[in-house]
Parts: structure tokens; C-alpha cells; sequence
């Protein structure tokens, strides 16, 4: 039997076998709606740990690769036809596009890339050749002006020949639906096993927020939740264990039962001065206040960060959506404990980073974390928030007294519980979490303080 048989079909072999381990991220994610709605309009996907992110249309599916080297990029692999593949040092590249600017790039198996062309085509069908490859695997990228195409080849030559990317041919015709599309498309993000992924499904007014950890291919179901206050807001929801969360603070002026939160401004809370007489106090902060700079109005203060509410405020009634509740401590201690042995830490000094927004100044994470734009922490090299779970906590402060000025914006986060002081009828239970370390903090204040507030959803 012929050597070279023999070798190029060892090699194919050599190559398929190989391929499981080398791309062991080689997965793909769909995508299904349920609970309010089984449609998805659009679909963000971040990688927490390299701090990439993508957007998909509702019925793309996500497929993650583990090619070295490559940025994210946007792909729709069922457009492009590549053959032969695996080859012996040449192949051809088959892709529609429209009229405009295409560039075509062949990378290695590293990422590293090896040949460019850059041509000006018109709407139509296209051939290129690639030619010269070696022995190997390599992904060959192609942007056109409506879409990005990519694809694996497989190289069986040890050939040393200088690669270059030639254009065969092109045609008017348009691509047959059954020959290079299909009715959902690829969507590539280069993934590394053992990394977090957060997925956000949208569908109208109905935004669900999951992470995972992705070891195989699966579909990931988005149940969406209402989520609206008596003032017609509607939350984002994340899923954190077993319990489900707004991912948001609360905004609303009016009890769920109906009638207005009482206060000088629509939502306003009740705060009481060192006398314990109650008086009301603005939910809103103070525009002119040093912390919230930049925010132009108190409208966009309270867009960024939520309304203050006191404690007398939640034992009046029920402030959060219809379903939904001010969590107690033990709902706390429940989301506490999961985060905890999720994250593998050792107790609650450690959870902070875990949960808190990654919006920071100059955040060391980078990307979209760095950031000057509200809501945000202030900086801190040495402490930062890596939002594992969505949950987007964001230092608000607190209100003190009816002047309405917050305290601590950007440097700490408080929130409410529905817990009141075991022992000082005059003290509600809060937690809190700092700018500086990552410590979580439990505590008691006066009712009549201002903070925010975030909802759970109440188990049936």
C-alpha cells in the first residue's frame, strides 16, 4: 500500500483524535423561553473571566471553541463551504456576500495569523483558494459587510510552501437556503473550560439573568418571571441557586396594595431625626452631592442607583412587585451560604467580590468593568467586584436624615432586610458591602435611614 496513504490517513486520524482534547471547549448552547414568554429577541453572553461578550439573536445557537489566540468574534458557520477538508496543503472557500469590503484570514492552531486578503466583491457567490498549508489544524475567518464566517481546516501536508489566499471565481447567484444557511446561526465564542459564562435572555419587557459553567452542549432555558413594580418599572431577574433575585434596586413610589409611599417626592421614604419624630426624606439623592457626579438630574440618579427606602416603609406594606418580597436575613444567610460553597471560600470575608457589580474606576478587570459612568464603585486596586452571578450589587450609601444628601455613594452598598432588631424595637437588620475589601457586613440601623432595596421572588 502506498507510504503516502498511509501517512495522510495515520495523520486525519491522528488530527480527529486529537481534536476532542485540543478544542475540549468545542460546545454548543441553544436556547428556549418559558414562564411569560417561549420567544427570545436577544441574548447577551459574557465571559466573567476573560471579559469578552457577545450578542445573539434569540434562535442563534452559541458555539464555544477553545481556538487559542483569536478574540471573540461573531460567526455564522453555515454560510461558508470548505473542501476538501481535511486537505493535502490546499483548499477552497465557498461564501456568499454583499457588495462592499471582505477580509479573509487564516490563523494557526495557536491563533497566530499567517496569511491575509482584503478584497472588494460585489452581492454574490465567492470562491477563494487557500493554498500551501501545513500539516495541522487551522481556522480561516472571513468578514464580509453583513456577517463573519469561520471554520476549521485540517492540514495533512508537512510541506514547507509560502501560504497565500487566491480568488477563484464569483457569480451573481444568491446561496440556496439548503446548501450554506440554516434556520439558526452559529454564533463562535472562544471559550476555556472552567470558565463562568453569564447568559442574559430578553424578551420584551422580561429580562433573565443565569450563569454556568458549560462542560458539554446543552440548552439553556430562560423562564421569564414578571417582574414589574405598582409604578409600571420593570426588573432585570437572576437566578442565584435555588432562589431568584431582581438584579436590580427597587424604584417604585407606590405600594403593590395600591397608594403612594408617602414623602415630599413621588417614592419618597420616612426618615426620623435624633428625636424619633418621623419626617419625610427624599428617595432620591441630592444631584449636587460630590459622589454623584456627573449625574445631570435626580431622575438619572435614581435610573442608576434606585430609590431609598426606610424600614417603616416596608413594615407599612409590601413595596416589591406582586410575588416578590424585601428579602429576611435567612433568605440572605440562604444566598450567602450557596455563594460560599459555590466559590469555594471559606466563610463570609471572602464573598463580596463574588457579587458586587464590576463597574468600578479603573477597574483592573478592564473592558466594560473599567468605567467612570454611574453606577459604579470607586476605585480600588486591590479589591473589585468579578459579578460571578449577575447580581450587579452597586454602592448606593445610605440616606441619614431629611435632607435628602446620600452618604458613602460609590463606596458602600447597604440593603434592607425585612428583618427587624431582635432585642431594639427601634433598629432594623441591613448588609452591607464595601469598595475596599470583600467582606460582607451584617448590622443594625435606625428604621428611619434610607437604603435600598432588592427584591425576592416568594417561593410557592
Amino acid at each position: 500500500m502506498n507510504n503516502n496513504f498511509l501517512r495522510s490517513t495515520f495523520l486525519i486520524a491522528l488530527f480527529l483524535a486529537i481534536i476532542p482534547f485540543s478544542f475540549t471547549q468545542n460546545y454548543q448552547i441553544s436556547f428556549t423561553g418559558s414562564g411569560q414568554s417561549n420567544t427570545i429577541e436577544t441574548i447577551e453572553v459574557k465571559n466573567i473571566d476573560q471579559g469578552t461578550s457577545i450578542m445573539l439573536a434569540g434562535n442563534d445557537v452559541l458555539q464555544l471553541d477553545g481556538v487559542l489566540g483569536l478574540n471573540t468574534i461573531n460567526t455564522k458557520f453555515n454560510e461558508m463551504l470548505v473542501y476538501p477538508n481535511p486537505t493535502n496543503e490546499s483548499s477552497r472557500i465557498e461564501f456568499y456576500s454583499n457588495s462592499g469590503t471582505v477580509n479573509i484570514d487564516l490563523f494557526d492552531f495557536s491563533g497566530k495569523k499567517l496569511a491575509g486578503k482584503t478584497e472588494t466583491l460585489q452581492d454574490g457567490m465567492h470562491i477563494f483558494s487557500v493554498n500551501g498549508l501545513g500539516s495541522g489544524v487551522h481556522l480561516i475567518k472571513i468578514k464580509t459587510p453583513e456577517a463573519t464566517f469561520a471554520q476549521r481546516i485540517i492540514s495533512t501536508s508537512d510541506a514547507a510552501k509560502a501560504i497565500s489566499i487566491e480568488k477563484e471565481g464569483s457569480s451573481t447567484a444568491t446561496p440556496k437556503n439548503s446548501q450554506l444557511k440554516s434556520t439558526s446561526d452559529h454564533v463562535l465564542m472562544q471559550y476555556n473550560d472552567g470558565e463562568r459564562l453569564l447568559f442574559k435572555g430578553i424578551s420584551g419587557n422580561y429580562t433573565h439573568i443565569l450563569t454556568m459553567v458549560p462542560t458539554q452542549s446543552q440548552i439553556v432555558d430562560f423562564n421569564f418571571v414578571e417582574c414589574t413594580d405598582a409604578d409600571g418599572n420593570h426588573y432585570s431577574v437572576v437566578v442565584i441557586g435555588d432562589q431568584l433575585w431582581m438584579a436590580e434596586n427597587l424604584k417604585t413610589s407606590t405600594y403593590t396594595s395600591g397608594g403612594a409611599i408617602p414623602g415630599p417626592f413621588s417614592g419618597a421614604a420616612w426618615v426620623t431625626n435624633s428625636t424619633n419624630a418621623k419626617l419625610p426624606a427624599h428617595t432620591i439623592y441630592d444631584h449636587n452631592h460630590s459622589s454623584a457626579e456627573g449625574l445631570e438630574s435626580p431622575e438619572e440618579v435614581v435610573a442608576a442607583y434606585g430609590k431609598m427606602y426606610n424600614w417603616y416603609a416596608i413594615e407599612a406594606g409590601n413595596i416589591c412587585p406582586a410575588g416578590w418580597q424585601v428579602p429576611d436575613t435567612t433568605q440572605w444567610n440562604v444566598l450567602i451560604s450557596y455563594i460560599i460553597d459555590a466559590e469555594n471560600i471559606f466563610d463570609e470575608t471572602n464573598i463580596a467580590g463574588a457579587v458586587k457589580s464590576c463597574r468600578q474606576i479603573n477597574s483592573p478587570l478592564g473592558g466594560d468593568c473599567a468605567t467612570n459612568d454611574h453606577p459604579r464603585w470607586r476605585e480600588n486596586s486591590q479589591h473589585y467586584g468579578t459579578d460571578n452571578y449577575g447580581f450587579g450589587l452597586i454602592a448606593a450609601g445610605y440616606i441619614l436624615s431629611s435632607s435628602g444628601n446620600s452618604s458613602w455613594m460609590g463606596s458602600r452598598g447597604y440593603w434592607w432586610t425585612s428583618s427587624a432588631h431582635s432585642t431594639n424595637p427601634d433598629l432594623a437588620l441591613f448588609r452591607r458591602f464595601n469598595f475596599d475589601d470583600s467582606v460582607l457586613t451584617k448590622g443594625s440601623f435606625n428604621k428611619g435611614v434610607g437604603q435600598p432595596v432588592r427584591c425576592i421572588k416568594i417561593q410557592e
